[in-house]
C-alpha cells in the first residue's frame, strides 16, 4: 500500500484527482498527501501536536489551505506555525484558524502580517480576539495593516490595538475597519494610539463613524500634526482629563461638523482654550455655530482678546442662526459686521462689540 512506503515515494495522483472544486474539505488521505508535499507542517513536532495537526487540517477546506500555502513562504510559514503549535491550546487552534485560513480573501493580509507581528503578539491576538474579529480586520488593505503594525510601540499592541479589537463585531465594522481603509497613512493611526489614552480611542470608535474618523486624520496637512505636541494629539491628551466633555461635545463634534472646519477649529486654537469654551456651550449650540459659522471667524475670535464673550454670547447667536438664514449666511461668509447690522435690534451690546473688534 501506498502509505507504507516512504513519504518521498506516495503517489499523489489519486488524491489530487479528488482535490477538485468539489472536495471541501480533507479527507484522511488528502491530508497525508498534504505532509508530503508540505513536510513543514509536522516536522519538529511531538506525537500530540502531531494529532493537532491532523485535527485541525480535517477542519480546513482544500482549496483555500493551498492557496494559503503557495502565498506564504514556507520560511515565513513554518516558524510561525511551530510557534502556534506550541503555544495554543488545540481548542483554540481548531477554533480560530479555519476561520481566518478558510477566508481566501485575507490571505494576502495573513502572509504580510506574518513578517511584521511578533510571535508573542500573535498568540495573544489568536487566543482572545474573536475570529470574526479577525477575519474583519484581515480585509483591510494589507500595506496599511502593516504600517500601522511597524510602528505601534511595543507595550501599545496590547494596551491599546488589543481593547479595540475585543470591541462588539459592529464597531469592528463601522469604526476601526472603515478607519484602517480610508486612512491615507497609517503612521498617523499609529501615532494617536501610541500617544493617546486607550478610553478616548475607544469611545471615538463608539461614537464617530470610521470613515469620518478618517476623514479628520487625511485633512491634517503635515505628519507633524500627529507628534506629541502636535494640535490633534494635544487636544485628546487634554480631553482624556474630562470624558464627559469628551462624550458631550468633543465626540459629537467630530461626528456632526465638517471635517475640514473641525481640523482648522483644533489647528488654530489652542486645546485648552477650546475646552473651555466647549465647557460652557452646550452641545447643540456649539454644533449650530460650528455648522453656520466660517471656520476663520471662529478661530480668530477664539484666539483673540475677546475670546470670554465667545461663551456667554453664543447660545443668543446659535439662536438667531437658527431663525434667521441671512444671519447664518453672513457668519459663514466671515463677515461678522453684516451679522451685527442683521441682529439689531435684537443683537446684545456684546456681540456689537465682538463684530467691531473682528473688523479692526
Amino acid at each position: 500500500m501506498a502509505c507504507c512506503l516512504p513519504i518521498a515515494r506516495w503517489r499523489t495522483d489519486a488524491a489530487n484527482s479528488r482535490q477538485d472544486k468539489t472536495t471541501v474539505t480533507f479527507d484522511a488521505w488528502s491530508i497525508l498527501c498534504l505532509l508530503k508535499d508540505y513536510p513543514g507542517l509536522a516536522s519538529a513536532t511531538g506525537f500530540s501536536q502531531s494529532v493537532t495537526v491532523w485535527r485541525l487540517v480535517s477542519r480546513l477546506k482544500v482549496l483555500p489551505l493551498r492557496h494559503f500555502l503557495i502565498v506564504v513562504p514556507q520560511k515565513t510559514l513554518v516558524p510561525v506555525w511551530a510557534s502556534l503549535l506550541e503555544g495554543l491550546p488545540p481548542e483554540t487552534l481548531c477554533r480560530v484558524l479555519p476561520a481566518l485560513l478558510n477566508e481566501v480573501e485575507v490571505h494576502p493580509t495573513l502572509a504580510a502580517v506574518m513578517k511584521v507581528v511578533e510571535p508573542s503578539h500573535m498568540l495573544e491576538m489568536l487566543r482572545r480576539v474573536p475570529p470574526g474579529h479577525l477575519v474583519s480586520v484581515c480585509k483591510a488593505p494589507s500595506e496599511k495593516l502593516c504600517d500601522l503594525l511597524s510602528n505601534l510601540e511595543h507595550d501599545q499592541v496590547h494596551e491599546a490595538l488589543l481593547p479595540m479589537l475585543l470591541e462588539p463585531q459592529q464597531i469592528i465594522d463601522q469604526g476601526l475597519v472603515p478607519v484602517l481603509v480610508n486612512t491615507h497613512d497609517a503612521k498617523r493611526l499609529a501615532s494617536i494610539i501610541n500617544l493617546v489614552d486607550k478610553e478616548v480611542l475607544l469611545h471615538l470608535l463608539r461614537h464617530v463613524d470610521g470613515e469620518k474618523l478618517a476623514q479628520l486624520v487625511n485633512d491634517f496637512e503635515e505628519d507633524k500634526d500627529f507628534f506629541a505636541d502636535g494640535p490633534i494629539i494635544r487636544l485628546l491628551q487634554e480631553a482624556s482629563k474630562d470624558y464627559k466633555l469628551l462624550q458631550d461635545k468633543v465626540a459629537p463634534l467630530m461626528q456632526r461638523v465638517d471635517a475640514v472646519k473641525t481640523v482648522r477649529l483644533v489647528s488654530g486654537v489652542q486645546p485648552s482654550k477650546l475646552l473651555e469654551v466647549l465647557r460652557q456651550v452646550d452641545c447643540p449650540t456649539a454644533l449650530i455655530l460650528m455648522s453656520n459659522a466660517n471656520e476663520n471667524f471662529v478661530v480668530n475670535m477664539l484666539c483673540g482678546p475677546l475670546d470670554g464673550l465667545v461663551s456667554a454670547t453664543a447660545p443668543g447667536v446659535a439662536e438667531v442662526m437658527k431663525l434667521n438664514a441671512r444671519i447664518a449666511a453672513a457668519f459663514r461668509a466671515e463677515r461678522p459686521d453684516q451679522a451685527a447690522k442683521l441682529l439689531d435690534p435684537v443683537a446684545t451690546q456684546e456681540m456689537a462689540v465682538i463684530a467691531q473688534a473682528e473688523l479692526r
